[in-house]
């Protein structure tokens, strides 16, 4: 059936091609006639494999950034990073589903202000920091937020606001440690 166009082929522009498959299939097309077709683009019978090997290799770089880690290094808090110290651990008296939102062996002591010993710690989700405030068993609080942006929490133990490492210093608010500020209405 010449001049019929099969379920096989479509047509582009005023040119008849096959349905074009990545060249690690090689479907090996055959027409009605037993001829093997070559997939085509419009782009004046640019082969297929061209345009999906140059789309591999855009995906092969981008992928190798990621996986080798060439990217902008995200926030930090360095006091997370140190060797912990037996001052760093948390009251025997915090209770046990407070590890439900933060890792309680991460926990790095801050300071302690007007009575009220400070943590910070990893979440338990991934890219999150924890902020322990600590008066006594009964009314301690503790928040947890991304690790890129600063984060507040306020409660019967004062109100807070912990960020990453070289951020300015919230307004209103005095410092505790590099991470970590009183927000100064207290």
């Amino acid at each position: 059936m010449t001049g019929a166009i099969t379920a096989d082929e479509r047509t582009i522009g005023n040119k008849r091609t096959v349905p074009t498959y990545p060249p690690f299939l090689d479907v090996g097309l055959v027409s009605g006639a037993g001829e093997r077709h070559k997939a085509v683009t419009q782009n004046e019978g640019e082969p297929m494999h061209r345009r999906v090997g140059s789309i591999a290799l855009v995906m092969a770089v981008a992928l190798a950034f990621v996986v080798t880690g060439c990217t902008a290094p995200g926030p930090s808090y360095s006091i997370l990073d140190r060797e912990a110290t037996s001052e760093d651990v948390v009251p025997d008296a915090l209770p046990g589903y407070a590890g439900d939102s933060a890792v309680l062996d991460t926990s790095r002591f801050v300071a302690e202000r007007d009575g009220i010993r400070i943590w910070l710690l990893r979440g338990q989700e991934s890219s999150t920091v924890c902020l322990l405030a600590f008066p006594g068993a009964e009314d301690w609080v503790m928040a947890c937020g991304g690790d890129h942006a600063p984060a507040s929490m306020s409660g019967p133990a004062g109100e807070y606001v912990y960020q990453p490492d070289g951020l300015p210093a919230p307004k209103d608010s005095t410092r505790i440690s590099e991470n970590v500020f009183a927000v100064d209405d207290r």
